[in-house]
């Protein structure tokens, strides 16, 4: 043990050597970082193997698999399991503190790091010890690490920190600090509450009240403290009713049912709002939590009323979020006819023809588009009209005009892609008219130029319709005259992927990335993306691939050459996690990196304004009854957990396959949009045919959505298995399908 202490100590004394949070000289051609396999540059000094000792030595065990995966029961059973002399080594302490950390055992973590000394990573040593005294003591240790770190958080957590040692003044000059430097009403809210606590002790009472007044206002569903603290400095407080209504504001847009109770309290009192307003904020919220049933009573309530223009069209959206859509239809038209030069005049004929193509009224939907066309010449929904257009034509069967559409539509298009989805379509149209020689040429250019894409595998079953046998075969990319990287993680980084802690390796990766690039100046982005790849985590990668990567060079077949960009864009993460959930749950392989990818963009701490969360977005709602369905023990605020995120998501993807009767397409746009509205759309629908299905989706996001994550998929079956392994989609689809009773 001392000999190892001794060889860590001395890791600074090598040449090209730093600890964390020292300085370095600039990287040179002999960075410690990287080397060639074949001979080129001098070997960098840091790559010799009389150093590797340095490294503390880790063996390789079950329990760095559940640090990886985050199970971090798992982790510590296995860890307890260990002999008294293991389990006394400075990298399983470490491994120890960070599942105490996670677990929320503060003593813990100070017990394990107590006298730790790994100088490779003395500096995240520092913060996890840091980051517990700060809830348990010592308070002043854990002070005197946050006033030295940079930005807002830091100085709140010093705050805090002297706040908890009973040192007051220094306590107050650092919350000065963090509200003067917050970003955000949340981070805001955060540091004002601490102050306000601070102040009121500090006898200060009017600055406390200001403090703990505007995070009661400001952010109620943080405001439970500051309320308490406003009721000790002044017993006889209460919200005005003015208040209570922008409380309700607030809360409606953090997505609280509270909104309606702060809007109840509104309507009590001795100046309460009066009820012409309370009834219109009332349905306003119930429209924003997505209570659109209420809301529809109460705003058309409102707007028959009112006769105001404004109450009257989101009464109109209101129906239609209700799925009233012909009501919609009719108050659209009423709002457009009474109020002809008004200001929702425009969207709203632009929506009641939107609506008329959804219920497939199609004939209505061409007409209302032509009108709309007319008169709005240079209108907002000029493009999604004239596209929209296009399908009612195709529906009616006015192929020939369809097809015009489509091709103008697409050499006006913004990108590549959603030239070739819109040329795709104009193939269909050419097709249903009766060229099948022009069909097939768009078809197979489609093939050419967006390969391996929605449109390019619809482009492909479309073909084969035809009695083709077109081929998705990607060419191979030049041949390269530079060899191979072989990419050495820094050792600090080396040593925590080793040890399991992804989380802080991918995050000093991130850190070092300049380091790291500037040894291979002309293929820098090749090594991040190679030294990332050694990793189990890609969020940082994908964005590196995203930032960096041109897609010419995933045009070509993943060869030696180009292989490296193909594994930066489509990484796969938790390989062993996904694997047993897809085998599991009988789901195609790829399938679940391929909506991992569009849903948190490999992010597993991600969450959506919808409070969606982790890898593959799942709502806590969702995720609690999928686990009941399912039978499976399911614990809250788990959702962030790789392990519990993918299980869950795979079952919940599976369940919807399971559904619509084994359709992918089916099955993907209702794990963006839910069964229920995709029941909707296929009901009314003129196309059983999958392209022009998709082509119908009302809302862009879902369409995008769906055409994204198959995309997804026939990439990374593709880069796994070649032309053989990309997926087939049918064609034709099943109008019958019917959303199952509690489908959610």
């Amino acid at each position: 043990m001392r000999r190892l202490a001794f060889l860590l100590l001395a890791f600074s004394a090598f040449p090209g050597c730093t600890r964390p949070g020292t300085s370095s000289a600039p990287a040179s051609s002999t960075s410690p970082f990287l080397s060639l396999s074949a001979p080129a540059p001098a070997s960098p000094k840091f790559e010799q193997t009389s150093l590797d000792p340095l490294i503390p030595q880790v063996t390789p065990g079950a329990w760095q698999v559940a640090l990886r995966e985050h199970r971090w029961l798992d982790a510590r059973t296995a860890l307890d399991a260990l002999p008294e002399v293991e389990r006394s080594r400075p990298e399983i302490r470490l491994a120890q503190a960070k599942i105490a950390r996670m677990l929320g055992d503060h003593r813990a973590v100070i017990q394990h790091t107590e006298g730790l000394q790994i100088p490779l990573v003395a500096s995240l040593i520092a913060r996890f010890r840091a980051e517990a005294a700060l809830e348990v003591g010592p308070f002043e240790e854990a002070a005197s690490y946050f006033v030295r770190q940079p930005g807002p958080r830091a100085a709140l957590q010093a705050g805090l920190a002297w706040e908890r040692a009973g040192k007051l003044d220094e306590a107050r000059r650092h919350l000065d600090r963090a509200v003067a430097a917050a970003r955000g009403e949340a981070s805001t809210a955060a540091a004002r509450v601490a102050r306000a606590r601070v102040l009121a002790a500090l006898g200060r009472t009017q600055e406390a009240w200001e403090d703990a007044h505007w995070v009661v206002l400001h952010t109620p569903q943080m405001g439970q403290e500051a309320e308490a603290l406003l009721k000790r400095l002044d017993g006889s407080w209460e919200p005005s009713a003015s208040e209570r209504l922008e409380r309700a504001r607030k809360l409606t847009l953090a997505g609280r049912m509270e909104a309606l109770a702060e809007l109840d309290e509104a309507a009590r009192g001795p100046r309460p709002v009066p009820s012409g307003e309370l009834l219109r904020e009332q349905g306003q919220i119930l429209y924003k939590l997505r209570r659109y049933g209420e809301a529809a009573e109460i705003l058309g309530r409102v707007a028959r009323a009112s006769r105001s223009p404004d109450d009257e069209f989101l009464a109109a959206r209101a129906l239609s979020r209700a799925n009233r859509d012909a009501e919609a239809i009719q108050a659209y038209r009423t709002l457009v006819q009474a109020n002809p030069r008004g200001v929702h005049a425009e969207e709203a004929t632009y929506l009641a023809a939107r609506l008329a193509l959804l219920l497939g009224r199609s004939e209505e939907a061409e007409r209302a588009y032509k009108g709309y066309l007319k008169r709005w010449k240079k209108g907002k929904f000029q493009k999604a009209a004239s596209y929209e257009l296009a399908l009612a034509q195709m529906a009616i069967g006015h192929h020939h005009k369809a097809r015009e559409a489509f091709g103008a539509l697409a050499r006006a298009a913004d990108s590549p892609v959603e030239a070739a989805q819109l040329r795709e379509l104009e193939g269909v149209a050419a097709l249903k008219a009766g060229d099948k020689a022009e069909a097939v040429r768009i078809f197979l250019t489609v093939i050419r130029e967006q390969p391996l894409s929605w449109p390019a595998l619809m482009a492909r079953e479309r073909l084969e319709q035809l009695g083709l046998a077109p081929s998705l075969a990607l060419e191979p990319a030049p041949d390269s005259a530079a060899p191979p990287l072989n990419v050495r993680l820094p050792p600090a980084i080396r040593f925590l992927h080793e040890l399991g802690l992804e989380d802080e390796a991918e995050d000093m990766l991130h850190q070092e990335e300049k380091r790291v690039e500037a040894a291979y100046p002309t293929r820098g982005t090749e090594a991040l993306c190679e030294a990332y790849g050694q990793l189990d985590q890609a969020q940082h990668r994908y964005r590196l691939g995203l930032s960096r990567i041109r897609q010419e060079l995933i045009q070509k077949a993943p060869t030696g050459s180009n292989r490296w960009a193909w594994s930066c864009l489509f990484p796969t993460p938790y390989a062993r996690l996904v694997r047993e959930a897809e085998e599991r749950t009988q789901l195609p392989p790829g399938i679940l990196h391929a909506v991992m990818r569009q849903e948190s963009a490999f992010d597993p701490s991600a969450r959506s304004p919808a409070l969606a969360e982790g890898l593959l977005q799942l709502l806590p709602s969702t995720a609690r009854e999928i686990a009941r369905r399912e039978q499976v023990p399911h614990e809250e605020g788990t959702l962030i957990r790789p392990s519990v995120n993918i299980d869950l998501g795979a079952r919940y993807l599976a369940m919807l396959r399971r559904m619509w009767k084994g359709n992918l397409v089916l099955a993907v746009a209702s794990y963006n949009a839910g069964p229920q509205a995709i029941s909707r759309w296929l009901a009314h629908s003129p196309q059983p045919e999958a392209d022009l299905w998709v082509a119908h989706i009302p809302y862009g996001e879902t369409r995008n959505y769906v055409a994204r994550v198959l995309g997804n998929w026939a990439r990374y079956a593709y880069l796994a298995g070649g032309e053989a392994s990309i997926p087939r989609i049918p064609l034709v689809m099943n109008r019958d399908l019917k959303v199952e009773e509690g489908a959610f």
